[in-house]
């Protein structure tokens, strides 16, 4: 009877033992999920402020109704219809302008990582590199905007340069079907030469547009009627043209008493528009041999963090 009582004692002792490690073993797993969707939920939470700044600061808009929001504070406008990508601006593009841009963007950043505001109700630190207008501080006032997918840098660079260049592997210049370039002249300018270099020899060119090849196709005309000082011998050239050849054309004002210096296009390669005289109204368009997915501001880095739960996204 002893016997039979040690070894009922002995079987509880050993059952209870096991559904204390079973409810231990539950407990932690409940822990373990519970930790996990918290960490899950943090993730979630980093990537969803990511996104909310990076569509108020990088992604600019393609539709009509947010572009016009977007262009208010940018130094030009544009518009995205498919594989056509437009913009206009005056040349040179004023660096008040841009230096309003920066100072927009500045202050959104400072907004976006204040501690007292922000962070304290979610805990997620925020990091937002951006260049600093020269109010501000800063020096480095060249910006620049990515076109996708084909990758083609937009910039306006210091000493009144713009520029259009691919930057990533996968597309080049031969991704461009056609250009489009308006040159609005008034009265202040006095150009009267007109010079050109394409497909090896100096003629300005006058071509139609030819479907069958496949080299890129230039189409550049200039409205000088308001231009009372201007004698331009040509003023609409296009053609198709090989861009790793030589493919340029220079505006100038010859003769004494001149007052506008040259307006310098080159396109080998990479398309350049360079220009340090009275502004003038200045349209350009480039059609690609694939639709365009977006457009977004190229001089901005952000993080986001939760640092309780190790959870962050950066760009």
């Amino acid at each position: 009877m002893n016997q039979k009582g040690v070894m009922f004692t002995l079987m509880a002792f050993i059952l209870l033992t096991t559904l204390l490690s079973l409810n231990e073993i539950r407990t932690s797993h409940d822990r373990a999920l519970s930790e996990g969707e918290t960490q899950k939920n943090a993730f979630k939470n980093v990537s969803s402020k990511f996104s909310n700044i990076e569509s108020n600061i990088i992604t600019l808009a393609s539709n009509d109704a947010e572009r016009e929001i977007d262009q208010r504070i940018l130094p030009f406008e544009y518009a995205i219809d498919q594989n056509r990508f437009e913009t206009s601006f005056t040349l040179p593009i004023k660096k008040e302008r841009t230096d309003a841009y920066l100072e927009v963007l500045n202050a959104m950043k400072v907004f976006i990582e204040d501690a007292n505001y922000s962070n304290q109700f979610d805990s997620q630190n925020v990091d937002l590199n951006i260049l600093t207008p020269s109010l501000w501080g800063g020096s480095d006032t060249n910006i620049s905007f990515i076109i996708e997918p084909q990758c083609i840098k937009y910039s306006i660079l210091d000493g009144n340069i713009i520029s259009f260049e691919f930057v990533c592997s996968g597309f080049d210049y031969n991704a461009v079907t056609r250009q489009d370039i308006n040159i609005i002249l008034g009265q202040a300018h006095d150009f009267n030469s007109i010079a050109c270099s394409f497909n090896g020899n100096n003629n300005c060119f006058s071509d139609p547009f030819d479907p069958l090849d496949t080299r890129p196709y230039l189409n550049v005309n200039i409205d000088s009627i308001e231009c009372i000082n201007c004698a331009l011998g040509q003023t609409a050239i296009s053609g198709h043209f090989d861009p790793n050849q030589t493919s340029n054309i220079t505006m100038s004002c010859i003769g004494i008493g001149c007052v506008n210096p040259d307006l310098s296009m080159d396109f080998s390669n990479m398309t350049v528009f360079e220009y340090h005289g009275l502004e003038f109204d200045f349209e350009y368009a480039i059609d690609l041999n694939s639709q365009i997915e977006g457009f977004r501001f190229n001089d901005a880095n952000i993080l986001v963090e939760n640092r309780d739960f190790g959870a962050k996204r950066w760009s």
